[in-house]
């Protein structure tokens, strides 16, 4: 498991949280990067949703990976948006992938419930 977590941490307070992710939108350092996922088939790809889309520290982390020929999975947190379009977002950012449709939208405040669902979903 890869986790991209940014240089500097979000707030912890919702609206504030997401005024930082626009912010960071096309310039999101990291703490540390990921370099090969040469032996791996199938990558899950989790993310919040912020402003339509995965969370702008994601695209840092694999915007320069080679997905040919892996399989890639969504899933993600929300709080109304749904998938927003972040699963045509990861197939124009993880060029080769095949890049299922089944994506899975879980609202934030249902997280700690969503277990089976998550595990149905796999």
């Amino acid at each position: 498991m890869f986790k991209a977590e940014p240089l500097v941490p979000y707030a912890k307070d919702y609206s504030t949280c997401i005024k930082e992710a626009k912010e960071r939108i096309g310039n999101a350092p990291i703490k540390k990067t990921l370099e090969d996922i040469s032996a791996y088939e199938v990558i899950y790809i989790m993310s919040p949703i912020y402003w339509g889309t995965y969370a702008p520290e994601l695209e840092t982390a694999i915007k320069d990976l080679d997905f040919s020929g892996k399989t890639i999975r969504v899933i993600t947190t929300h709080e109304g948006s749904g998938l927003g379009s972040v699963v045509s977002d990861v197939k124009r950012l993880c060029k080769g992938a095949n890049v299922l449709d089944d994506a899975l939208a879980i609202r934030g405040s249902d997280v700690y419930s969503s277990k089976s669902k998550i595990e149905n979903w796999i």
